[in-house]
């Protein structure tokens, strides 16, 4: 059970912490990312999860979601990005972000999934699937740190255990990759 001491620890901790569920399903390693942020921001994010997934001998399933215009799921493949501007924009950067780490980690399969969703329903979704969730969070900078909404839904509603590695926040570090 995941209650408000998890949440505090999980959001003042300045190194990845891991939250455990028994029993995790089988499945890839699912990597969520923010296209909020920068390459530089989430290298220990990618780092964690491509060292994961190649430990572990596992793909890496690499989601990003953007809300879309209605409450519904379209899942957009790789080779079709859908009609939205945004998600288009997105699946290119996420492929430009997860290009360097498919060179230094040649034996990872890599899965690039991008949906037109709400990000905390898409990750808790993705996640049934999966055998370790990892997440970026905003590194602890307030007098009392919070998750964020990701985060925070992922902590308490994910059906595998998962990872909450600090990033720097993109909103006070550095412009935004994605409108």
């Amino acid at each position: 059970m995941v209650g408000s001491t998890t949440d505090a620890v999980a959001a003042g901790a300045g190194f990845p912490v891991t939250l455990v569920r028994p029993a995790p399903p089988p499945g890839p390693i699912l990597l969520a990312v923010d296209a909020g942020h920068d390459q530089a921001d989430t290298g220990a994010l990618f780092a964690f999860a491509f060292e994961e997934a190649a430990l572990r001998g596992l793909p890496l399933r690499a989601l990003y979601a953007a809300p879309g215009p209605t409450l519904r799921s379209y899942p957009l493949s790789t080779s079709h990005h859908g009609s939205r501007p945004q998600v288009r924009r997105a699946a290119r950067q996420l492929t430009e972000a997860l290009l360097p780490w498919r060179d230094k980690y040649p034996g990872v399969r890599v899965e690039e999934v991008c949906h037109d969703d709400v990000p905390a329903q898409a990750v808790i979704a993705a996640a049934r699937h999966a055998s370790l969730a990892i997440l970026g969070r905003h590194a602890p900078h307030a007098a009392r740190p919070r998750l964020g909404v990701v985060a925070h839904a992922a902590a308490h509603h994910a059906a595998c255990p998962i990872v909450l590695v600090p990033v720097p926040d993109a909103v006070t570090s550095r412009p935004r990759l994605a409108p």
